[in-house]
């Protein structure tokens, strides 16, 4: 037997090259973690943004077919919102008088961040027109930077989600 030919063939892998892949998906791992949990910070602010759009559309939709005003109210101090019939028709909600249909519904993974409806508050029409413009924007607890703005179009109600 040739002793070149034992000597040049490997079966298996030595404990350093072991040793040596630990360390380095150690490395990437602690390199991808702090990404991937801002990026799950974001999708949580996103989501939280889309489900407050939805409950918007949703009393645009409820003013229509009740006709009856119908309005979200945003409490930035308790981080919540609630849906409201506006039967005095104050453009603002009115606790005893107008009609409460969702009680407040607490804002989680975000903050709203700036609030230029006036009131703080939105209210539909009956004819699915609001009745003023503005925005909502909110933010992820994990990373202020990125910013989901809800905006109403008064004349026609549109509401439209944007980064």
């Amino acid at each position: 037997m040739n002793k070149i030919g034992v000597l040049g063939k490997q079966d298996g892998v030595t404990l350093m090259e072991i040793m040596i892949t630990v360390v380095l998906v150690a490395i990437l791992s602690a390199m991808a973690v702090p990404r991937f949990l801002d990026f799950v910070g974001r999708m949580k602010a996103r989501t939280e943004t889309s489900t407050n759009m939805a409950y918007i559309r949703s009393a645009r939709s409820e003013a229509i077919s009740t006709g009856v005003p119908t309005g979200i109210t945003f409490d930035e101090n308790q981080q919540a919102l609630l849906m409201f019939q506006d039967t005095d028709q104050s453009g603002s909600y009115s606790e005893g008088i107008d009609s409460l249909i969702i009680a407040p519904i607490p804002i989680q993974g975000s903050t709203i961040t700036s609030n230029t409806f006036p009131n703080n508050c939105v209210i539909f029409n009956t004819d699915g027109t609001a009745n003023s413009s503005g925005q909502m924007s909110f933010s992820a607890w994990s990373d202020s930077v990125v910013t989901y703005t809800i905006n109403v179009l008064a004349s026609t109600g549109r509401v439209r989600l944007t980064m």
